[in-house]
């Protein structure tokens, strides 16, 4: 990359500025709203009450809410979110349509977690190769991919907004673990109609253009 396009990438990954008022109730808020709903859906149908006892213990703990806090940053959100929307979807965009791009990016950001199933001491290992939670774990992804797009796009190209919209749901998953069944369940569901909701705007007024552009998002 050139001196410019360096200097690009580390705009949209650091300027704040760019992520707009509202983005920022929607990349914090959302996420942790949906968890929230499925647990108290999954509660309301019959299930115990979680015990929040991750949520306790950080709580009971302040430096290890820190240390949990900073290293979700660094580890999952911010790590990911360099390559998947600041480069890879930066680049896919130059020559598909926002659409598009999110469909080539959802299978490989699928493939790349893959590992994770056969690493024990992960939760995707105690989930189990093609077990339901492994299924399940494809739908979030999926839907995760489809809802950062628009966050990385509406805020000026910004990737600093998908790391928090990113950050917001790990930390909310991790705070409210464990989760039944029919709670993952219930947020995949959740995930899918607010992805559905957010694009259909797009694919109702912009049809002819929606699989194919060449124009690069500005």
């Amino acid at each position: 990359y050139s001196p410019e396009d360096r200097r690009d990438f580390w705009q949209r990954t650091l300027d704040f500025r760019r992520i707009r008022p509202i983005w920022w109730l929607l990349t914090l808020f959302v996420t942790p709203v949906l968890v929230g709903a499925g647990v108290l859906l999954d509660v309301w149908l019959g299930a115990p009450p979680p015990d929040l006892s991750t949520l306790k213990s950080l709580l009971a703990d302040p430096i290890s809410l820190v240390i949990t806090t900073i290293m979700m940053i660094v580890a999952g959100a911010l790590s990911e979110e360099l390559g998947w929307r600041g480069l890879a979807l930066e680049t896919l965009q130059k020559k598909f349509s926002p659409l598009l791009a999110s469909a080539i990016l959802l299978p490989v950001w699928w493939v790349w977690h893959l590992p994770l199933f056969s690493f024990q001491g992960t939760t995707q290992y105690a989930w189990g190769w093609f077990s339901p939670m492994f299924w399940l774990f494809l739908g979030i992804v999926s839907f995760l991919t489809f809802l950062f797009t628009p966050a990385y796009n509406q805020n000026k190209r910004s990737t600093m907004a998908v790391i928090l919209f990113h950050f917001s749901f790990n930390y909310s998953l991790a705070l409210l673990s464990p989760l039944s069944l029919r709670a993952w369940v219930i947020l995949v569901i959740l995930l899918a109609i607010s992805a559905v909701y957010i694009w259909m705007p797009e694919i109702r007024s912009k049809r002819a253009r929606i699989f194919f552009t060449d124009q690069a998002i500005n």
